[in-house]
Protein backbone atom coordinates (compact mmCIF):
# COMPACT_ATOMS: atom_id res chain seq x y z
CA UNK A 1 0.00 0.00 0.00
CA UNK A 2 2.87 2.41 0.77
CA UNK A 3 5.17 0.88 -1.86
CA UNK A 4 5.59 4.02 -4.00
CA UNK A 5 6.44 6.11 -0.97
CA UNK A 6 8.82 3.42 0.25
CA UNK A 7 10.70 3.53 -3.05
CA UNK A 8 10.86 7.34 -2.99
CA UNK A 9 12.32 7.36 0.50
CA UNK A 10 14.80 4.61 -0.37
CA UNK A 11 16.03 6.85 -3.19
CA UNK A 12 16.49 9.69 -0.69
CA UNK A 13 18.38 7.36 1.67
CA UNK A 14 20.81 6.63 -1.18
CA UNK A 15 21.07 10.21 -2.53
CA UNK A 16 21.63 11.75 0.91
CA UNK A 17 24.03 9.03 2.15
CA UNK A 18 21.78 8.51 5.15
CA UNK A 19 23.20 5.13 6.17
CA UNK A 20 26.80 6.41 6.58
CA UNK A 21 25.44 9.54 8.28
CA UNK A 22 23.43 7.40 10.70
CA UNK A 23 26.47 5.26 11.49
CA UNK A 24 28.55 8.39 12.19
CA UNK A 25 25.84 9.83 14.43
CA UNK A 26 25.64 6.62 16.45
CA UNK A 27 29.42 6.19 16.64
CA UNK A 28 29.93 9.73 17.95
CA UNK A 29 26.77 9.81 20.12
CA UNK A 30 25.89 12.98 18.25
CA UNK A 31 23.03 15.09 19.57
CA UNK A 32 22.62 16.72 16.13
CA UNK A 33 19.46 15.41 14.41
CA UNK A 34 20.14 13.01 11.55
CA UNK A 35 17.95 15.05 9.18
CA UNK A 36 18.16 18.83 8.82
CA UNK A 37 14.97 20.93 8.68
CA UNK A 38 15.04 21.04 4.87
CA UNK A 39 15.32 17.26 4.63
CA UNK A 40 12.44 16.79 7.07
CA UNK A 41 10.37 19.20 4.94
CA UNK A 42 11.24 17.19 1.80
CA UNK A 43 10.11 13.95 3.46
CA UNK A 44 6.86 15.57 4.59
CA UNK A 45 6.23 16.86 1.06
CA UNK A 46 6.89 13.36 -0.32
CA UNK A 47 4.29 12.01 2.11
CA UNK A 48 1.80 14.77 1.30
CA UNK A 49 2.10 14.14 -2.45
CA UNK A 50 1.79 10.39 -1.95
CA UNK A 51 -1.36 10.75 0.15
CA UNK A 52 -2.75 13.21 -2.38
CA UNK A 53 -2.22 10.64 -5.14
CA UNK A 54 -4.42 8.31 -3.08
CA UNK A 55 -7.19 10.90 -2.77
CA UNK A 56 -6.23 12.13 0.70
CA UNK A 57 -5.48 15.85 0.76
CA UNK A 58 -3.40 16.59 3.85
CA UNK A 59 -1.49 19.62 5.08
CA UNK A 60 2.06 19.08 6.26
CA UNK A 61 1.93 22.04 8.60
CA UNK A 62 2.08 21.47 12.35
CA UNK A 63 -1.14 22.57 14.13
CA UNK A 64 -0.81 25.26 16.78
CA UNK A 65 -0.04 23.86 20.22
CA UNK A 66 1.16 20.52 18.85
CA UNK A 67 4.68 19.31 18.01
CA UNK A 68 3.46 16.83 15.38
CA UNK A 69 2.25 17.03 11.77
CA UNK A 70 -1.12 15.57 12.76
CA UNK A 71 -2.77 15.96 9.35
CA UNK A 72 -0.13 13.73 7.79
CA UNK A 73 -0.54 11.25 10.65
CA UNK A 74 -4.27 11.12 10.03
CA UNK A 75 -3.69 10.49 6.33
CA UNK A 76 -1.28 7.67 7.07
CA UNK A 77 -3.80 6.09 9.44
CA UNK A 78 -6.76 6.62 7.11
CA UNK A 79 -5.20 5.05 4.01
CA UNK A 80 -4.91 1.52 5.49
CA UNK A 81 -8.20 2.01 7.38
CA UNK A 82 -6.41 1.90 10.73
CA UNK A 83 -8.76 1.52 13.68
CA UNK A 84 -7.17 4.56 15.35
CA UNK A 85 -7.50 6.91 12.38
CA UNK A 86 -9.33 9.48 14.52
CA UNK A 87 -6.50 9.66 17.06
CA UNK A 88 -4.92 12.58 15.21
CA UNK A 89 -8.21 14.49 15.34
CA UNK A 90 -8.40 14.00 19.12
CA UNK A 91 -4.82 15.14 19.57
CA UNK A 92 -5.42 18.30 17.56
CA UNK A 93 -8.62 19.10 19.43
CA UNK A 94 -6.85 18.49 22.73
CA UNK A 95 -8.07 16.81 25.87
CA UNK A 96 -8.55 18.67 29.13
CA UNK A 97 -8.45 17.27 32.62
CA UNK A 98 -12.22 17.04 32.85
CA UNK A 99 -12.58 15.28 29.48
CA UNK A 100 -12.48 11.58 28.78
CA UNK A 101 -10.27 10.37 25.95
CA UNK A 102 -12.29 8.28 23.52
CA UNK A 103 -11.53 4.58 23.58
CA UNK A 104 -8.82 3.46 21.20
CA UNK A 105 -9.84 1.11 18.42
CA UNK A 106 -7.02 -1.23 19.42
CA UNK A 107 -8.13 -1.93 22.99
CA UNK A 108 -11.46 -3.30 24.09
CA UNK A 109 -13.83 -0.64 25.48
CA UNK A 110 -14.03 -0.27 29.24
CA UNK A 111 -16.52 1.48 31.44
CA UNK A 112 -15.28 4.91 32.50
CA UNK A 113 -16.04 5.53 36.17
CA UNK A 114 -17.92 8.66 37.11
CA UNK A 115 -15.62 11.58 37.77
CA UNK A 116 -15.84 12.93 41.27
CA UNK A 117 -15.24 16.62 41.68
CA UNK A 118 -12.25 17.20 43.92
CA UNK A 119 -10.30 20.31 44.75
CA UNK A 120 -7.60 20.86 42.16
CA UNK A 121 -4.34 21.97 43.73
CA UNK A 122 -1.66 24.26 42.35
CA UNK A 123 1.94 23.92 43.45
CA UNK A 124 4.27 26.90 43.24
CA UNK A 125 7.55 25.01 43.67
CA UNK A 126 9.10 21.90 42.13
CA UNK A 127 10.03 18.83 44.11
CA UNK A 128 13.22 19.13 46.17
CA UNK A 129 15.19 17.47 43.34
CA UNK A 130 14.23 20.38 41.11
CA UNK A 131 14.97 23.02 43.75
CA UNK A 132 18.49 21.63 44.24
CA UNK A 133 19.49 22.40 40.64
CA UNK A 134 17.17 25.10 39.22
CA UNK A 135 19.58 26.00 36.41
CA UNK A 136 19.37 22.49 34.94
CA UNK A 137 15.59 22.46 35.36
CA UNK A 138 15.25 25.74 33.46
CA UNK A 139 17.63 24.51 30.76
CA UNK A 140 15.63 21.32 30.23
CA UNK A 141 12.32 23.20 30.20
CA UNK A 142 13.76 25.58 27.61
CA UNK A 143 14.79 22.60 25.48
CA UNK A 144 11.18 21.36 25.57
CA UNK A 145 10.00 24.85 24.62
CA UNK A 146 12.48 25.00 21.73
CA UNK A 147 11.21 21.63 20.47
CA UNK A 148 7.58 22.76 20.62
CA UNK A 149 6.53 20.47 23.47
CA UNK A 150 5.98 23.29 25.97
CA UNK A 151 5.63 27.04 26.11
CA UNK A 152 6.36 29.76 28.61
CA UNK A 153 3.37 31.59 30.03
CA UNK A 154 4.60 35.02 31.17
CA UNK A 155 1.42 35.48 33.24
CA UNK A 156 1.93 32.20 35.08
CA UNK A 157 -1.02 30.25 36.46
CA UNK A 158 -3.37 33.23 36.07
CA UNK A 159 -2.69 33.30 32.33
CA UNK A 160 -3.11 29.53 32.10
CA UNK A 161 -6.55 29.78 33.72
CA UNK A 162 -7.60 32.52 31.32
CA UNK A 163 -6.52 30.39 28.36
CA UNK A 164 -7.59 26.95 29.55
CA UNK A 165 -10.31 27.57 32.10
CA UNK A 166 -10.56 27.52 35.86
CA UNK A 167 -9.88 23.78 36.06
CA UNK A 168 -6.20 24.26 35.34
CA UNK A 169 -4.02 23.14 38.27
CA UNK A 170 -0.24 23.15 38.39
CA UNK A 171 1.78 20.06 39.24
CA UNK A 172 5.41 19.73 40.27
CA UNK A 173 8.59 19.20 38.32
CA UNK A 174 11.31 16.87 39.48
CA UNK A 175 14.82 16.35 38.20
CA UNK A 176 16.29 12.86 37.79
CA UNK A 177 20.06 12.47 37.74
CA UNK A 178 21.66 9.06 37.28
CA UNK A 179 25.27 8.17 36.62
CA UNK A 180 25.84 7.57 32.93
CA UNK A 181 22.63 9.31 31.85
CA UNK A 182 21.77 12.89 31.01
CA UNK A 183 19.53 14.68 33.56
CA UNK A 184 15.82 14.53 32.74
CA UNK A 185 12.66 16.22 33.91
CA UNK A 186 9.78 14.41 35.52
CA UNK A 187 6.41 16.15 35.57
CA UNK A 188 4.20 15.05 38.46
CA UNK A 189 0.65 16.23 37.83
CA UNK A 190 -0.99 13.62 40.05
CA UNK A 191 -0.23 15.75 43.12
CA UNK A 192 -2.78 18.29 41.84
CA UNK A 193 -5.66 15.87 42.29
CA UNK A 194 -6.16 15.19 38.58
CA UNK A 195 -3.99 14.64 35.53
CA UNK A 196 -3.92 18.06 33.81
CA UNK A 197 -3.03 18.52 30.18
CA UNK A 198 -0.68 21.35 31.06
CA UNK A 199 1.10 21.24 34.38
CA UNK A 200 4.18 23.44 34.09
Amino acid sequence: MFGDLHQQWLRRVHEWDLVPRLLRNVATSSEVPLLCDEEVADHREDLRLFLSSKGLECFFTVPSGQPLALHLLRGMLTLPDDVDAELAVQLERGVGILDTISASGVWRPVEVPERFLVELLSWQEPWSSGRQDPDTVLQLVQEDVDLGFAEWLPGGLAEARVRFGAACPAGRLGLVKQDGSAPRLVGDSAVSGKLPLLDW
